[in-house]
């Protein structure tokens, strides 16, 4: 008998800790959710109608505004937040272009590799030699544009959200 008391309380008390939320701020992206911050994380973003960007710690979390220290930021009030140092799973043209920059240099170092060790015959420019250039330029392109700033407006949205 006892044992199934506390079998049942047991259950009740994990059944509680996996219902548990904690409020976190989040960027969303459309419908999707593109990083999120919780209390404790540093946060790197610029208010508007300022020029510089302010980098603090998220002190609380709260419905419409977070803390950062005693200071009270509206959600609204945010312009950009840099998301540089964040894991980002729907926001990846920075990572794209780097494996597609290294992707060529590795085509080209295997075709150089292949000309001179392999084949014993001097290196001459070739097709391959060109998809290298072109996946480089292209990876350098993504990597250019990608500025890793999250700038909202309409579809781009800081949101406090009750996330496990």
């Amino acid at each position: 008998m006892l044992f199934k008391i506390a079998l049942v309380v047991l259950s009740g008390l994990l059944c509680i800790h996996r219902v548990e939320a904690q409020r976190q701020l989040a960027l969303l992206k459309g419908d999707k959710i593109i990083t999120k911050y919780g209390e404790g994380e540093y946060i790197r973003f610029q208010r508007k109608g300022e020029d510089g960007f302010i980098h603090a710690i998220i002190t609380g979390i709260h419905p419409g505004y977070f803390m950062l220290g005693s200071d009270s930021v509206f959600t609204y009030e945010v312009d950009r937040i840099d998301i540089r140092k964040k894991s980002q799973r729907n926001y990846k043209a920075s990572l794209i272009g780097s494996r597609i920059i290294q992707a060529g240099v590795l085509l080209l170092v295997a075709d150089v590799f292949n000309a001179i060790v392999i084949r014993d015959i001097n290196y001459r420019w070739n097709d391959a030699s060109n998809a290298s250039l072109i996946m480089i330029g292209v990876g350098g392109l993504l990597q250019f544009v990608n500025n890793d700033n999250f700038k909202l407006s309409h579809r781009r949205k800081l949101a406090t959200l009750n996330l496990q």
